[in-house]
C-alpha cells in the first residue's frame, strides 16, 4: 500500500512574468515557510512525513499531509488522496 495517510494537495495558480515561467514551488503545512523547488525532494518529504505519522510498520493514519503547489501552469484545484482498501491485513 502506497498511501497510508491522506494527502491534501492544493494546486494554486500564480501569475509570474514571462521570463520567470519556471518559478514553480511547493510548501508543506508541517514545514511552514520552506519552499521546495525540487519536486524529487517533495516526493521524498511525502514519504518521510508518512513514515513519521504512521511509523515504519506500514500503519495507516487519518492525520493528513497538506501540500500546496504554486505554479503558473495549473488551475486552482484541491485534491485529496485517501488511503486505499487492502485485501491483506498489514501490521498496525
Amino acid at each position: 500500500m502506497v498511501t497510508r495517510c491522506p494527502l491534501v494537495l492544493q494546486l494554486r495558480r500564480i501569475d509570474v512574468p514571462e521570463n520567470e515561467q519556471d518559478q514553480e514551488y511547493a510548501e508543506f503545512l508541517h514545514r511552514k515557510g520552506e519552499k521546495f523547488t525540487n519536486f524529487n525532494q517533495v516526493r521524498q518529504e511525502i514519504v518521510a512525513q508518512t513514515d513519521r505519522i504512521t511509523g515504519n510498520k506500514k500503519g495507516v493514519s487519518e492525520k493528513a499531509i497538506s501540500l500546496i503547489i504554486y505554479s503558473p501552469k495549473v488551475v486552482d484545484l484541491t485534491l485529496v488522496d485517501l488511503p486505499g482498501v487492502t485485501k491483506i491485513p498489514v501490521q498496525d
